[in-house]
């Protein structure tokens, strides 16, 4: 009888702290995926750095979940763009690479206007591809990682 009351509880204290993650989860992007799992391994990471766990590797396991978990950041937080354009914001102002520009025709809306200078655009181009490399390269990483540690985080 104790199990199922502590178990109940246990059940209500998770629903409380998932709240925030479920509620703003939204069918629509691959990011809410990232942002579950984010918390979920920080759950995890934290639990296996206390002295609650019982495993022997408990430390070693919280290693290997704080990797996962940095990842997952990584791929949430999308600082890869910042990073791949260094090289862009040393050579070129950022802020004269795009303009909105608004309609003459009275409707109120605006467009995109680009930078003309085909070096820049070459450069800028360049970068974002980098960028998207590198995302591409922390979800591999990511999923390589669960996949190779997983079964053991629980042995």
């Amino acid at each position: 009888m104790f199990y199922y009351i502590r178990s109940f509880i246990k059940g209500i204290k998770n629903l409380i702290n998932w709240f925030p993650v479920i509620w703003s989860d939204y069918d629509w992007d691959h990011h809410y995926i990232y942002k579950i799992l984010y918390y979920k391994l920080s759950n995890m990471e934290k639990y296996f750095f206390s002295d609650e766990s019982y495993s022997a590797d408990s430390k070693r396991t919280a290693k290997q979940i704080k990797i996962a978990r940095l990842l997952c950041e990584r791929i949430i937080y999308r600082d890869h763009l910042n990073n791949a354009m260094i090289p862009y914001s040393k050579k070129y102002d950022s802020e004269k690479f795009m303009k909105i520009v608004p309609c003459n025709d009275g409707s109120g809306m605006s467009y995109c206007k680009f930078t003309e200078d085909k070096k820049e655009m070459k450069l800028y181009r360049r970068c974002s591809k980098h960028s998207d490399y590198m995302e591409k390269q922390d979800k591999n990483y990511l999923f390589k990682w669960i996949r190779k540690y997983i079964d053991g985080w629980w042995s």
